[in-house]
């Protein structure tokens, strides 16, 4: 069982936190459930319909989880800090052409199949990362591991980024933080989550789902940099006025104040 003394709220990020344990002196706080992957799971969760709200990363999870759960599901995508990763994009003159930043944990990656070496002729192209230096193919691309507060120099230094999207997720649609950042930070980003690219972007964010796809954009958009420039404005719009934790502050006051 859990104690809690002066919290007004609780947001969990994983399933196995069970809200029917918590113990307070006073009142309980309000709990929030923040469902961001493994939606099958939060599904069946211990407690899950003893939270107070439940939110989820994107429509299609929230679509699922309505089915499943006996409880009002929210809305509640994954956003991007403005005042830490924002920048105009940059003209083609930048460190790098194309890069991809998460790690390798020694289990195919969606990427792994798409990404073709042999096709990168004059592209530099750089990994950031645990372990793909223990990738025999993608290992001569590989620049170490970075913390999350230097990747808005990089992705404000990169013409495009790579968004590989978790197998867990990539089916209902979520989002990943990578995305959001380094749109704002003014690179374009090709992702492999069409549904996400479809259900959060409005179709606006271009997606791949095989090796010519991804390697046609890739091309297009290093050989075409207005039309480069053009889209990341066209998305950097979008996510500024839609997908910042500024905007996900407000809307999660406004539902605790309702439902309190």
């Amino acid at each position: 069982h859990f104690l809690y003394h002066d919290y007004l709220a609780v947001i969990s990020l994983l399933e196995d936190f069970n809200p029917a344990k918590i113990k307070s002196h006073s009142t309980k706080p309000f709990c929030i459930a923040w469902a961001r992957n493994w939606f099958d799971r939060w599904a069946t969760a211990p407690g899950i319909e003893a939270y107070d709200l439940i939110l989820a990363s994107s429509e299609s999870s929230v679509r699922y989880l309505r089915q499943k759960v006996n409880h009002p599901v929210e809305l509640f995508p994954i956003a991007t800090n403005k005042e830490r990763f924002y920048a105009p994009p940059q003209p083609a003159r930048l460190e790098r052409d194309l890069c991809f930043t998460g790690s390798y944990w020694f289990h195919n990656r969606e990427l792994e199949a798409f990404i073709n070496p042999s096709r990168l002729h004059k592209i530099r192209f750089d990994i950031f990362g645990s372990n793909w230096d223990k990738s025999p193919a993608f290992a001569p691309f590989w620049r170490g591991f970075v913390r999350y507060d230097q990747l808005p120099s990089i992705y404000q230094q990169t013409r495009i980024v790579l968004d590989d999207a978790n197998p867990t997720t990539k089916p209902f649609g979520a989002v990943n933080s990578r995305v959001f950042d380094a749109i704002a930070a003014g690179a374009l980003v090709l992702t492999n989550g069409r549904v996400g690219a479809n259900e959060t972007f409005q179709g606006l964010l271009p997606s791949y789902e095989s090796e010519d796809e991804l390697h046609q954009l890739i091309d297009f958009y290093l050989e075409n940099e207005d039309a480069r420039v053009s889209k990341v404005l066209e998305l950097q719009n979008l996510v500024l006025n839609n997908h910042t934790y500024t905007i996900r502050t407000k809307q999660l006051q406004q539902w605790i104040l309702e439902k309190i």
